[in-house]
């Protein structure tokens, strides 16, 4: 399992806002293409998107992620699916800090051919992918809430 956390500079409803829409999963999770469609209900329980993942082309793997739990807006549970090669699962927990929000994101792995490669380095390597997503996640956060943090020196 890759455990990974950021604190956002952004209220926990700007984080939420990205996470109820499914268009920005395409923005913010790495590998991700494009979402060309989705249930109207997402992210309730059950609601699907279908995603493009992969460089493009034929390389590409279209499938779906759903909606297993959701308590907005801290918490939201999904089934990830790009067939043939793995199913998971992750898990998104946010924590209202007062004005700032705590993202910790947990990423595992069920089935599939990816699935069955589990190892301490494949979790090193979803986590180092996490990382990425986490901090483009954040950076769209912060700026739809209109408060990015300073450039670091």
């Amino acid at each position: 399992m890759a455990r990974n956390d950021t604190i956002v500079n952004a209220p926990i409803e700007a984080v939420w806002r990205l996470l109820a829409e499914p268009e920005s999963y395409a923005a913010w999770v790495v590998g991700a293409n494009a979402v060309h469609e989705h249930d109207r209900t997402w992210p309730q329980p059950g609601a699907t998107f279908v995603h493009e993942q992969g460089p493009g082309g034929p390389l590409s793997i279209t499938d779906t992620t759903t909606v297993l739990e959701c308590r907005q807006p801290e918490y939201l549970l999904l089934e990830i699916r790009v067939r043939p090669l793995l199913v998971g699962k992750v898990e998104l927990i946010l924590r209202d800090l007062g004005g700032t929000t705590s993202v910790l994101m947990h990423e595992w792995m069920e089935r599939g051919l990816v699935g069955r490669l589990h190892n301490p380095l494949f979790d090193r390597l979803i986590k180092a992918r996490n990382v990425e997503a986490l901090r483009r996640l954040r950076h769209l956060a912060e700026r739809d809430a209109g408060r990015e943090a300073p450039a670091a020196a």
